[in-house]
């Protein structure tokens, strides 16, 4: 059809828009090329924008693929996370529960080394989130409130009363700048 407009358009540039030798309505002749050309231009135009439209069809399709690619790689690297997660409870038996009890009211190092078994990145977390230095005591705290341990369970097995274990608590979340109205156990359990 493009190939049809454009030889019209040719023969009639060649011929001085005059296809027909004496043709009386010649103005009208003019008038009908003139229209002619007007249609064959729309022609273009529409095909245009039928192509346009068929590329905007195409680009958003892939545009959405991509959208769903993207959650569906942020939806497995959540499920990554959560595997990970779960590999560091399956760290964390019963068995290495009471050792690591055991390991509290014996020594502080052999509990911080059983304990950084189990969960190896934690004292890296806990010592870059503050300026302050931590000592081996607070260390101590910050792993038996990340192991879920009570106010009550840790006073027993540090031989302590639960004043002072609620007054280190208070000294620890002051370090690590805790905001008074989070948790000390859970901001411990996320960490």
């Amino acid at each position: 059809m493009i190939f049809f407009i454009l030889v019209n358009l040719y023969i009639s540039a060649l011929t001085n828009f005059r296809l027909v030798e004496g043709f009386k309505g010649q103005v009208d002749y003019k008038n009908k090329l003139f229209i002619l050309n007007i249609t064959s231009c729309l022609l273009l135009l529409g095909l245009n924008s039928f192509f346009l439209e068929e590329k905007k069809a195409d680009y958003y399709f892939v545009l959405n693929r991509n959208i769903y690619k993207r959650e569906k790689i942020e939806n497995l690297n959540n499920e990554v996370i959560r595997l990970k997660q779960s590999l560091k409870e399956d760290l964390l038996t019963e068995e290495n529960l009471h050792e690591l009890i055991e390991a509290i009211q014996l020594n502080d190092l052999v509990f911080l080394k059983k304990f950084e078994k189990i969960f190896p990145d934690f004292f890296d977390k806990i010592t870059h989130l503050t300026t302050a230095t931590l000592i081996i005591s607070d260390l101590k705290f910050c792993a038996m409130l990340k192991l879920g341990l009570t106010t009550k369970e840790i006073a027993i097995y540090t031989n302590s009363t639960i004043k002072s274990v609620e007054g280190k608590i208070y000294r620890l979340r002051k370090k690590l700048k805790i905001s008074p109205d989070i948790d000390s156990k859970s901001w411990f359990l996320n960490i």
